[in-house]
């Protein structure tokens, strides 16, 4: 929260970002910026506290979940590669079979 000077006057505008570029909100000017300014300064103060870290035991199960996931996705890929598929970009499609030799891929 900033004050700034445009065209000679003082104006209150609030700074965030939205979608990775940054938003200039206007609050006000004169006396009603300044009491806008305060009411500001107090909702800082009671701000939530910072988030603390998980418990051990939940990091332990998260860490267990993606083993789990990792040891998954490599069993579809190996069933999907015998079945005849192959990975395109992201995704699975079926082999093509050559009409001139229909046991290979073109």
């Amino acid at each position: 929260m900033g004050w700034e000077t445009r065209r000679g006057h003082q104006y209150l505008y609030r700074k965030r970002r939205v979608g990775g570029r940054v938003v200039s909100e206007y609050r006000g000017g004169g006396a009603l910026a300044g009491v806008f300014q305060a009411f500001d300064a107090l909702d800082a103060q009671d701000a939530p506290p910072p988030i603390e870290k998980p418990p051990i035991e939940l990091v332990a199960l998260d860490q267990a979940i993606e083993d789990n996931w990792r040891e998954i996705k490599t069993m579809l890929a190996a069933a999907l590669v015998a079945g005849g598929y192959h990975n395109h970009k992201g995704q699975w499609r079926k082999k093509r079979r050559s009409p001139m030799n229909p046991e290979t891929s073109v």
